[in-house]
């Protein structure tokens, strides 16, 4: 006689269970401190990045915006045309973007020194299946807070620079060359989520 289809999956499953090699423990202290420091870089190049674009005086001379854009800059005489309105609201966000993106960087930039600091006091257990388990198991807040950090402040500068991007090269009316900005960031944007 062959034995039936439940006797298979049960001897499977107990072969599959006791011949199964659970991952050593071992100390994963380094690989933890290599993370954090591993994304203070990055949001340290942003937060600079940002913050050397947050006070140009371009904003002040009125050459950001060009075309007709450029003398309600200049002048500050307000017109109400839709161009206008568009423009003055994508220069507000562009500065909202980026200062947003300044404070999310910086904020990554101090979790993840503060973690890696309380890493480095060694008031943990140190034994893990892996470094993501041992900073899920011991360092979960600064763990999500660095990486959500991180990426807010990624997409905000990505954001605010292709909203610098529209105001510049006044792209705001070209219709093709606006729409091929806009998925060329929408694609980035997709990608890195």
């Amino acid at each position: 006689d062959s034995p039936s289809l439940l006797s298979i999956l049960g001897m499977t499953a107990v072969a599959a269970l006791t011949s199964a090699n659970p991952k050593e423990l071992k100390d994963y202290t380094v690989e933890a401190v290599q993370f954090f420091d591993a994304m203070r870089t990055p949001a340290s190049l942003i937060a600079a990045a940002s913050l050397s674009v947050l006070f140009t005086e371009e904003w002040y001379k009125g050459r950001l915006t060009g075309g007709s854009f450029h003398n309600v800059l200049s002048t500050g005489i307000l017109s109400h045309t839709n161009s206008v309105r568009l423009g003055i609201f994508l220069t507000s966000s562009y500065q909202i973007l980026i200062f947003s993106s300044f404070l999310f960087s910086i904020a990554t930039v101090l979790l993840a020194t503060s973690a890696g600091i309380g890493i480095l006091n060694g008031n943990f257990n140190p034994y893990a299946s892996s470094a993501y388990m041992l900073l899920k198991r011991e360092f979960e807040f600064e763990l999500l807070s660095a990486r959500l950090g991180f990426f807010y402040s990624l997409f905000a500068f990505i954001i605010g620079v292709t909203t610098r991007f529209l105001l510049e090269f006044d792209l705001l009316n070209k219709q093709r060359e606006s729409i091929i900005v806009l998925f060329g960031t929408l694609s980035v944007i997709s990608h890195l989520t």
